[in-house]
């Protein structure tokens, strides 16, 4: 009997399923999140734009979004710190938002639809030095130039551009206030990095650059840490000889003592860049931005040197008779390789500058013409003395202290 029952139960249900008067439950399904335009975040310690996008626009993969509405705050997308306040916009669609449209790669056809400009022809031949002039070139410079504004389009100050990756450019819908084209990146002849690594040689019995030193991590004795080596974004306290004389985003360079070179000083070598995040007291709290060498506590700190350099100037071909001598290198090696950095007997008294390429030579004396051995480029210049990194060597044996170098290119 207890048996007929069920059997009648189970077929009672499945006659009310076929019926459509039971429906099976719908399967949990994500809600997007509200469309709200007015929200905010507080960055905490470890947040991302990548995991802030997830948590409020249901996706990673909408973190351009939120970077791109707190360009005033955010410079770097990869790099936020705890307390910025970021403003979430709202997804594609929601009431109040402008949207953004993102054009990737080579699309001649949304460029045309933007711009109104059309690259149908291919350009001419380049018969002489000069180009004939003609309605596809013209629509070729204006397309080259940036910025631009697309031609009978108001300016609008809500106008603004996505780079993220080569060749992309972006602009806002559905109002289309503007274009701009993402320009070509224009290399330096001395990056930033080479130059702040750069070691500089001081007098033997102390260093006037000198403005505090590097003491403890920033809250590793409540972690119960122990390591005196110090990485790449670690957070440091730093002792201040006049903490007046600095603020928060100042940056300053650690360095430590590499040896001495007779007659000339000590050298002193760069292991990482710092940027001040707090000023408090006798000192700082400072977060280590790049590191160049082993970076430990009591490293020395100075300001940074001013960097000479602006993009698209390089050396060229000279006349000028100036030559040198190689007379230590910064660390001691059996064989020197490129990036290694060595020291030159003359500087800027002799018209030595930040960028000139010098060439190692051997077997050039008595009149005979010498055998290229090396590549030299100056990375930093004083008045008697300038620092070199090796960016080549033909012959790795020849590249040592003593070498003859000449220089064969110079900055404009």
């Amino acid at each position: 009997m207890e048996t007929s029952l069920r059997i009648a139960a189970v077929l009672a249900l499945a006659l009310a399923l076929s019926l459509g008067l039971l429906a099976p439950a719908p399967a949990d399904a994500q809600e997007p999140p509200p469309a709200t335009t007015d929200r905010t975040h507080v960055v905490r310690s470890g947040d991302t734009l990548a995991g802030i996008a997830r948590e409020y626009l249901g996706s990673a993969a909408h973190w351009e979004r939120i970077f791109e509405a707190n360009r005033d705050v955010v410079s770097d997308p990869h790099r936020i710190l705890p307390g910025m306040e970021l403003t979430i916009p709202g997804l594609p669609g929601d009431p109040g938002d402008p949207g953004v449209e993102i054009i990737r790669g080579r699309d001649d056809d949304a460029l045309a639809d933007i711009t109104g400009l059309t690259l149908d022809d291919p350009p001419p031949e380049v018969v002489a030095d000069t180009l004939p002039r003609g309605e596809v070139e013209e629509r070729r410079d204006l397309m080259r130039s940036r910025p631009f504004q697309a031609r009978d389009v108001p300016p609008s100050d809500r106008a603004r551009t996505i780079f993220h990756g080569a060749h992309e450019s972006a602009s806002r819908s559905p109002t289309r206030p503007g274009v701009l084209l993402s320009p070509q990146d224009e290399v330096m002849a001395v990056s930033r990095s080479a130059f702040n690594s750069a070691a500089w040689i001081a007098p033997p019995d102390a260093d006037p650059a000198e403005v505090g030193r590097v003491v403890d991590f920033e809250g590793e004795r409540a972690l119960g840490m122990v390591r005196t080596t110090i990485q790449l974004y670690d957070d440091v306290l730093v002792e201040l000889d006049d903490p007046g004389q600095f603020a928060p985003g100042d940056i300053l360079l650690a360095y430590s003592d590499q040896g001495r070179i007779d007659d000339m000083g000590r050298i002193k070598a760069p292991s990482g860049v710092l940027e001040l995040t707090r000023v408090e007291g006798d000192g700082a709290v400072a977060r280590v931005i790049n590191s160049y060498d082993r970076f430990e506590l009591g490293h020395r700190v100075t300001r940074p040197r001013t960097f000479p350099l602006v993009a698209g100037v390089h050396p060229e071909a000279t006349d000028m008779d100036t030559s040198a001598t190689v007379v230590a290198f910064r660390d001691r090696k059996e064989i020197y390789l490129p990036g290694d950095q060595a020291f030159l007997d003359r500087g800027t008294g002799a018209g030595l500058a930040v960028g000139d390429e010098l060439a190692g030579l051997v077997g050039d004396r008595d009149g005979r013409q010498g055998r290229r051995v090396a590549r030299f480029q100056v990375i930093w210049a004083e008045e008697g003395y300038a620092t070199v990194r090796l960016l080549s060597s033909e012959s790795p044996t020849a590249v040592a202290p003593g070498l003859r170098v000449v220089l064969d290119r110079k900055m404009p």
